[in-house]
Formats: C-alpha cells, structure tokens, sequence
C-alpha cells in the first residue's frame, strides 16, 4: 500500500528555512551518580562524558537539518570565549551562520545540564535576557533588509526571551515575510505574543495561552481551549493556533476547523526540546502545505520521539515516517 508519507523526505530536501530567534548553547555533563556529598545535601556525579550542542533557535535549526532543509540563523553572539564554539557548532551542522549578529558586549547565552543515571539533576544557566539597546536594534532592523533579499521557503520565529525579538525586530521581520508571501510561524514566549501579528502558525503552550487571554485555560476542557484558540487567533488576526497540551496532546485550530490529537503512549524520559522540534516539524508541514490532520500528527509524533531520549535531540526523519506510517495513515 503506497503511503501518503513516501515523499516527505525529498519535499523536506526542497526547503529552505530561516529561523529569527535566540540562539544557545546547550552544554552537558552525563555521569553516574552514586554516592551523597559530604559537605550539602546533594549527589556527587562521576562524569564521564561533556557534550555541547547548539540549543534554543540553534536547536530549531538541527531539527530542521535532521529533516533534510537547508537552514539558516539570524540570531545573536556576543564577543566572548564561546564565539568560536558557536561557529564550530554551525558549521559542524551544516547550518549557515552568515545572518548572525555579533555584538560584543553581549555575553552568550550557555545551558549547563547534568545527567547521571539517565535523570536531569541540574541546570547552570551563563546568559544575559537584556534586549536589544537602540543601536542594536537599528543594526538588527538593517540586516533584515538585507536577509529578506535572498528567497525563503519559511520564516521560523523562536522566542526565548534572551533579548533579540524586540517589538519592532518582531514587527519588521513579519512584514518583510508578508511582502514576499513567506509562510510564517512562531514559537513564543508570553512577553511578545501580541507583536505576532498576521502570522500563519502560531505555537503556545497551555501557559502562554493563559496569559494571553488572561485567564487560567490549564483545566479547561478541548472544547473550551477550541473556543480560547480561536479568541487568541481573532487577537493575533493569524491563520492557525497549533496548541500544545503536554501529556495531553495537541490542538490545530482555525476560524473554522479544528483537530485534535491526543499523546501517543510514549516513555518519556526528558521533554527538554520537545517545543523545538514540533515548532520544525508542524512549520515545515505547513509550508509543505499538507493537510491539517498530517500536520498535526507529525508534529505530536515528533515531539513524542524525541521525549524518549535523555537531554535534548533533533527528530530522526526516517523514524517519524516509519511511525507516521503506521500511526497515522
């Protein structure tokens, strides 16, 4: 029987993505834990291994590459000892980091994980939240006109709150897209959701709908969350709400249609990044312009897989077609 999925893998290979957003470095430290420290009451990790992966809109970016895209960053760096890293990281993935900006009195922004005995104990986080200054942003506001010369198949947008997407960065970049009739998607952080205006996918969680209407949605029933989707998509005056419910599972919402789809049975170990690659998946379907009931369980698929896995890694393309094909056809 010929699967509807058979050339997801060669329309993938025909994207070309540009993702605006915060960029990091997710730093970690995997060890056995099996002994309590003398001195506090915590745990002592013999480590084994150190790792470091590009995380945040980085992160997006490996998604995106593990799909088979060609991908490029605008995001930020700023002038410190982790500089080189960040371009070693690029360039290992294959991801272009000619559209970042360097700032140098900005510090990067670095997520120390431990891990011992495949559980999360703890994260060290190294960064600076401040946005942008008036000369940065101007600087920012510049080089979009530039970035928005060359054809783009997606515009990712990814919010973590680390200082990039000011209003006007936001507000600029979307209209740039529009002008060239770019779909757009968003994975928000509370503090800008209204900036996001016109777009076509956008991805709150339970919280970040909850504080965009202001009001607590976290037991509502699906009924209830269709009907608070569709007041925040009137809000935002946007094309679809992809709304991500944990164990759940997820919503895709429009004016007129919805779907829903709860979570697949999965063994979650570490949902680190999940948000990352359902942003990647769900976008790139959409700008495939497959069919809302496809997109959705891509993207519930693909955040599934990834959980099953300790700290945070891209979607494996093979293995989301293998389960689409059995799970959703």
């Amino acid at each position: 029987m010929s699967s509807r999925f058979q050339q997801l893998s060669k329309q993938l290979a025909s994207l070309k993505v540009l993702i605006i957003g915060d960029v990091m470095i997710d730093s970690y430290m995997w060890g056995v834990a099996e002994r309590q420290s003398p001195e506090a009451n915590v745990p002592i990790v013999d480590v084994s291994k150190r790792e470091i992966r590009l995380g945040g809109a980085g992160n997006v970016g490996l998604n995106l590459k593990s799909l088979g895209c060609e991908v490029s960053l605008l995001g930020m760096m700023g002038e410190d000892h982790y500089k080189e890293r960040y371009l070693q990281l690029f360039k290992q993935a294959g991801i272009s980091a000619e559209n970042m900006l360097l700032f140098p009195n900005r510090i990067n922004t670095v997520k120390t994980r431990v891990i011992a005995n495949n559980k999360h104990l703890l994260r060290v986080d190294e960064e600076e939240v401040g946005y942008l200054n008036q000369e940065e942003e101007n600087i920012a506001v510049r080089h979009l006109d530039k970035v928005f010369q060359e054809n783009w198949d997606l515009v990712i947008f990814e919010d973590y709150n680390k200082g990039l997407l000011t209003p006007i960065v936001i507000e600029k970049a979307i209209a740039k897209a529009q002008e060239k009739n770019i779909p757009i998607a968003v994975d928000p952080k509370a503090k800008h959701i209204s900036s996001f205006q016109g777009v076509d996918l956008f991805k709150p969680n339970l919280k970040e709908l909850g504080w965009a209407l202001g009001k607590d949605v976290s037991q509502a029933s699906i009924d209830e969350l269709v009907e608070a989707s569709r007041s925040l998509l009137k809000q935002l005056t946007c094309k679809s709400i992809l709304l991500t419910l944990s164990e759940r599972g997820m919503l895709l919402v429009r004016e007129n249609s919805y779907e829903y789809l709860p979570a697949f049975d999965r063994n979650i170990v570490d949902v680190s990044g999940a948000g990352d690659t359902v942003i990647s998946v769900a976008a790139t379907s959409l700008a495939l312009k497959l069919k809302d009931v496809d997109i959705l369980g891509l993207a519930n698929l693909a955040g599934g897989l990834v959980c099953e896995n300790a700290g945070v890694v891209p979607i494996d393309l093979n293995q989301l077609i293998q389960e689409a094909e059995l799970k959703l056809e």
